[in-house]
């Protein structure tokens, strides 16, 4: 379940990164997220790009199922119960795509702080199928 949040967020983080969230929505930068420090988006292969975009879009469909059943859940345990379903999901299209959830994660990273790779990031999401 922590894999998925932390997906969920990272795409939320993504999305924000290009004025999809309001400004009080959107994830403070972590240490981590600083421009610099290990692989550059230029470093991404096209196939891993487009890969992540696909995987992109199948996780933000997810999401956004689940988070409308998640609010009309009758409790805390059925709330419980789908963010698992949808983690599970989510990990599942992620690997379905071709990628580990890590290689998904650093993409989505790395994405965030770059204007080049986010751009075709989102591209290759819009192009999925």
């Amino acid at each position: 379940m922590a894999g998925f949040r932390t997906t969920s967020l990272a795409a939320a983080g993504l999305l924000a990164a290009m004025g999809a969230l309001p400004l009080a929505a959107q994830p403070s930068p972590g240490p981590s997220d600083a421009p610099g420090r290990g692989t550059t988006g230029a470093a991404v292969p096209d196939a891993t790009v487009t890969k992540a975009g696909a995987a992109l879009r199948d996780v933000m469909e997810i999401d956004r199922h689940y988070s409308s059943r998640a609010q009309a859940a009758q409790n805390a345990e059925q709330r419980q119960d789908l963010e698992e379903q949808a983690a599970t999901e989510a990990t599942e299209a992620i690997g379905r795509r071709g990628l580990s959830l890590s290689e998904y994660n650093e993409v989505i990273r790395l994405a965030r702080v770059d204007a080049n790779l986010r751009e075709r990031l989102l591209a290759a999401a819009r192009d999925a199928r």
